[in-house]
């Protein structure tokens, strides 16, 4: 699990509140944490690497957000089949276990590379899968790049909130 955080003064400001106005204070943090995770899960699907498919910036998803007096949670992830998510943002090292899965390589070699010839597709799809599994795959660290430059925003939301208190 790529677990990436956002911080905010305001944030702790309105957690430090939560004893005095637990009703108002919790109403304002799901609304709040609702907005900044629909907000990161549209920017992030804005950045995500397109490859072949596009799968990946299409399969954010934001959960419902948690919130207590100690903990205030918003998770914004992928939903299968983009599982690997993790993988474009961190990279891989060598894959000592076995090569990676042929299929989806022929499919970015066929609409990347624009290479219409079958043998040809899989010669080239067999280079990239062993390449992969000698050498990994270099990390793309959109989402960590996305979160810093919208940290500003998020902020801007838990402000705001905080002054409707």
């Amino acid at each position: 699990m790529l677990n990436l955080n956002v911080t905010s003064p305001s944030l702790n400001e309105l957690i430090a509140r939560f004893d005095a106005l637990p009703g108002e204070v919790n109403a304002a943090l799901q609304s709040t944490v609702r907005l900044a995770q629909l907000h990161l899960r549209d920017q992030l699907a804005e950045e995500a690497p397109t490859g072949a498919t596009g799968v990946l910036s299409t399969h954010f998803e934001a959960d419902r957000p948690y919130i207590s007096r100690d903990i205030v949670r918003g998770i914004v992830g992928t939903a299968p089949p983009a599982y690997y998510g993790i993988y474009v943002e961190g990279g891989t090292q060598a894959h000592r276990k076995g090569p990676p899965p042929i299929e989806p390589l022929r499919m970015w070699v066929s609409r990347v590379l624009m290479i219409g010839d079958l043998e040809e597709q899989e010669s080239v799809a067999h280079a990239i899968q062993w390449s992969i599994k000698q050498r990994g795959v270099p990390a793309q660290h959109f989402a960590s790049k996305t979160i810093e430059r919208e940290q500003s925003v998020i902020d801007s939301f838990f402000t705001t909130a905080l002054q409707r208190l």
